[in-house]
């Protein structure tokens, strides 16, 4: 059976147990007031039946006729009915009355009738031809056992509401504690740590629960600020790194550009300077990217945004896209699903930055002859761009790991320049802007789809 809640879980068991007992308890004292009122009946016959045995040997041997012995039994006026019994077990004689109107058994035997009382007495005397009697008392309908019975059900009722009250109240002392409990895992699931519960004198489990609760949420808040402020250092190591080795490798270009156009060197060195120019290019790139990361995860990092045309801002960056395309045999299509101008408060330049990298990335792993397609439309105030084209090498890992940091495709790692932070980047700018970027791939095409909700121009 399930049930709703730990609650009413409580409140069942601890009806079910008080109907249990008391079903229990009835059977229990049915049966003791069924073997205590026999030893009564027992105890108050047993002098007048020995009696009757005493006077039954005195007076009567076996040739009496039956007759004879029922006139002297009647002459006693005996309220219970009877049965004599001779040596071999044989019924001699019976006497009935309106008490027990039931006739006895030819062969003796012992029995205990659930409506009434029954004995056998046994003749104490060995040679008696009168060897036992057997009494019978119908216990009749009376006040007393009505009176029982109403007891009975009367004190069965209230166990039933006690343990009804008990459960109840237990039951809402334990649904309040575990809904205090259950409210604080859900501010933790949900990134709210500050939470801290409400700490009861109880020494059971809850409060156990309770109490490491605390601790444990107390000790995530202090990993949380440690790694908050390892990555803070770690961003400031970074950008001081990046600014100290940009300024040098700026030097070093201009000293290469220098040597290049003043033509100081042989032809066979001069033809090394574009490789060195390209590898220069490629470390600054990197510095730059960690720089512009470092700067996108501080607070105090902001967007300047104004209102700006969407479709026109994203066919003059691809148009852009477009000739570098061309350049490398890539035909770049662009599908803009909507009629209307949109118009909304971003970033241009932003913007513009996520779309060229999203497309420098697609370009670099598309081989030459393909088509890098990019679908736009607009649904429910929110920016909907999908950039496929078809990779060189399925990606065999999780799609997530695209977005992390120096990840690159290893089977065009050594094939293709990069930093490994474009998309970083893109996800960090996204972000910015209250929006998501995911990825999707089928069939060796690799989908990027990211959705950004558009702010109304003021």
């Amino acid at each position: 059976m399930k049930f709703a809640s730990f609650h009413s879980r409580v409140h069942a068991v601890l009806v079910t147990t008080g109907i249990v007992l008391f079903l229990i308890l009835s059977l229990a004292m049915t049966y003791f007031f069924r073997v205590s009122v026999n030893e009564v009946m027992i105890n108050l016959q047993q002098p007048r039946i020995h009696n009757i045995f005493r006077e039954l040997d005195r007076r009567f041997d076996a040739q009496t006729p039956p007759e004879v012995i029922r006139g002297y039994l009647q002459s006693l006026f005996l309220e219970i009915s009877l049965g004599l019994y001779t040596a071999d077990g044989h019924l001699l004689l019976q006497m009935t009355s309106e008490h027990f109107p039931d006739t006895f058994d030819e062969i003796l035997r012992e029995d205990n009738p659930l409506t009434g009382f029954s004995h056998v007495y046994y003749n104490p005397n060995p040679e008696s031809p009168f060897h036992a009697i057997k009494v019978g008392v119908v216990i009749a309908n009376k006040p007393i056992f009505r009176l029982m019975i109403i007891l009975t059900v009367v004190f069965g009722l209230l166990v039933l509401a006690v343990f009804y009250a008990v459960s109840a109240r237990l039951g809402a002392n334990l649904r309040k504690r575990l809904s205090h409990l259950k409210a604080g895992v859900e501010e933790i699931a949900d990134g709210r740590l500050d939470i801290t519960l409400e700490e009861d004198d109880y020494q059971d489990e809850i409060s156990f629960l309770a109490r490491r609760f605390n601790q444990m949420a107390a000790r995530v808040r202090g990993l949380i600020r440690s790694l908050e402020e390892s990555n803070a250092a770690r961003q400031r190591m970074f950008a001081h790194a990046s600014h100290e080795i940009k300024s040098p490798l700026t030097s070093i270009k201009g000293f290469v550009d220098i040597i290049e156009y003043t033509d100081v060197l042989p032809e066979a060195q001069r033809q090394l300077l574009p490789e060195v120019k390209r590898d220069l290019q490629r470390v600054i790139k990197i510095s730059n990217d960690i720089l512009q990361l470092s700067a996108m995860r501080e607070t105090s990092f902001k967007l300047e945004k104004q209102c700006i045309e969407i479709v026109t801002l994203l066919n003059e960056e691809h148009s852009h896209f477009m000739r570098r395309a061309d350049k490398k045999g890539v035909r770049a299509v662009l599908k803009i699903e909507t009629e209307k101008k949109i118009k909304a408060m971003l970033d241009p330049d932003r913007v513009a930055q996520i779309w060229d990298n999203l497309w420098y990335n697609a370009l670099k792993y598309s081989a030459p002859g393909e088509d890098i397609v990019t679908t736009a439309r607009v649904n429910d105030s929110v920016l909907e761009v999908i950039i496929a084209n078809r990779v060189l090498s399925p990606i065999d890992v999780p799609l997530n790991q695209l977005f992390e940091p120096f990840y690159r495709h290893p089977a065009m790692a050594e094939k293709t320049a990069g930093s490994g932070l474009g998309l970083v980047i893109v996800r960090e700018l996204i972000r910015a802007m209250n929006g998501v970027v995911d990825a999707r791939q089928a069939d060796h095409v690799l989908q990027v789809i990211l959705h950004l909700p558009l702010e109304k121009c003021s």
